[in-house]
């Protein structure tokens, strides 16, 4: 995503990286580094001086990660620092996450998973997306696991998880995740031959690599 011109932030949250649940303070790391990105593109002389467009930031997540974006992109609003697109990657939405999931906005949102498994708690974001207040699009990438969705991934995810990494299904995962913000925040095209987020959907659909269903309000 950087090499397209997407400035990229990965903030690592030291609840996850013990294996722990995100609490509060995940939440509201994220919404910070909202604020300090934009802070940061406003100042004179910062090596990202007017390289971030506080009104197209977005944000990703994957498994437990991704309750942790969600919940930041509620939070985010109610603070003035909105975020303007919402992906999530194969996704375990926790039970608080569940209980909030009315309180998101419509903005621009995808839901990317893999086959249910058990460290997708068999699928389990279906759920959050059938609480949502406006209508959207359950992806399943056929034949993917759940480590499918990080690149690199590693032991962490796959000896719990009990599935290792697909190439092709990790690809998948990486280029709708990278069309999905270029059309969301409107990031000009570097390929010669540029695809859209919808366009590879229905590519990918046709061939049997991914099936949807729509989730309305």
């Amino acid at each position: 995503m950087a090499q397209r011109g997407i400035v990229v932030l990965t903030p690592d949250d030291p609840n996850l990286s013990r294996g722990d649940f995100p609490n509060s303070q995940s939440y509201k790391s994220i919404v910070e580094d909202i604020r300090w990105l934009s802070e940061r593109s406003a100042t004179g002389g910062d090596s990202l001086e007017g390289l971030i467009d506080p009104d197209r930031i977005g944000l990703a997540g994957h498994s437990m990660g991704g309750s942790v974006v969600f919940e930041a992109a509620i939070k985010a609003r109610s603070q003035h620092a909105p975020a303007a697109a919402l992906c999530l990657l194969d996704a375990y939405p926790l039970n608080s996450t569940l209980q909030k999931a009315r309180s998101l906005k419509i903005l621009p949102f995808a839901s990317l998973r893999s086959e249910p498994g058990v460290c997708n708690r068999d699928g389990k974001v279906t759920v959050l997306l059938d609480r949502l207040r406006f209508e959207t699009e359950d992806v399943r990438i056929v034949g993917a696991g759940h480590c499918d969705a990080e690149n690199p991934t590693n032991v962490a995810c796959s000896v719990p998880c009990g599935d290792g990494s697909n190439e092709e299904q990790t690809e998948i995962y990486q280029r709708l995740m990278y069309l999905f913000f270029q059309d969301a925040l409107d990031v000009p095209s570097v390929e010669r031959n540029p695809e859209t987020y919808e366009a590879l959907l229905d590519e990918l659909e046709a061939e049997g690599s991914v099936a949807r269903q729509g989730i309305e309000e």
